[in-house]
Parts: structure tokens; C-alpha cells; sequence
């Protein structure tokens, strides 16, 4: 299964959240599944919208990497985003975070977040 990852950036850092369904103090990047027939671009800025209520920018394909543990491969966006930050739903929490102060974990979105600090040269 197809999932789509935003790493999205607003002028003072890049937004993490929590999903309510997780465990406490996890955060991460936006994510969501790519509908039927719908363009992961198109599909990482409904779930951006979804979500966050904030409107994309420009955007740029970081990169498709494997999240065998859950049988997807995600299609992860650096999106930079304007807008008034409204929380979907499925969100309790969002955060800004700087870059400089991200740290990546070797698996699922973390990998996103790898590629977008290699890009940042952080």
C-alpha cells in the first residue's frame, strides 16, 4: 500500500505532530494513504489541508522508502506551507520544530526526515 509523507515547512521549522491514535510524545511528519487513482502529489496536499489546514507552496519529492514493518512504501514531500495552522481530527498535537533541532530514526517517516536534513546540509 501506497502512503504519502509531508515534511512541511513553514518560515520557523518543520511541523510535527501526534496522531491520537499513537503512543504519548511520538511525533512525526504528516502522512495519510493515497487514495484510488489520486496523485501522490495531489494527495499529500489534501492530507496537508486534512490535517493541518495549511496550504502548500512549493513542493519537492524527497523520496519513496519502505516501511516493511507496515507492508508500504511511502512517497515522502518536502512541502513549504503558509497558512493558519488548524489540527484535523486525527491530531491532539503539532509542533514546529527547527531543522537543526530534528533528528531522524532509521525507519518509516524518519527516512523522509533523513533525506530532508541531508538536502539542508544539517
Amino acid at each position: 500500500m501506497s502512503v504519502v509523507a509531508v515534511v512541511a515547512e513553514t518560515p520557523e521549522g518543520v511541523v510535527m505532530a501526534h496522531n491520537r491514535a499513537w503512543p504519548p510524545k511520538m511525533l512525526a511528519p504528516i502522512t495519510g494513504f493515497i487514495e484510488a487513482r489520486e496523485d501522490p502529489l495531489a494527495a499529500a496536499k489534501r492530507e496537508l489541508k486534512e490535517e493541518l489546514g495549511l496550504d502548500a507552496d512549493t513542493a519537492e519529492l524527497l523520496g519513496i522508502f519502505p516501511f516493511p514493518a507496515e507492508n508500504q512504501l511511502i512517497i515522502a514531500f518536502h512541502i513549504r506551507v503558509s497558512g493558519t495552522m488548524v489540527l484535523g481530527d486525527e491530531l491532539d498535537e503539532a509542533r514546529v520544530i527547527a531543522p537543526e533541532k530534528l533528528k531522524a530514526w532509521p525507519f518509516g517517516t524518519g527516512l523522509a526526515i533523513a533525506e530532508f536534513l541531508r538536502r539542508r546540509g544539517v
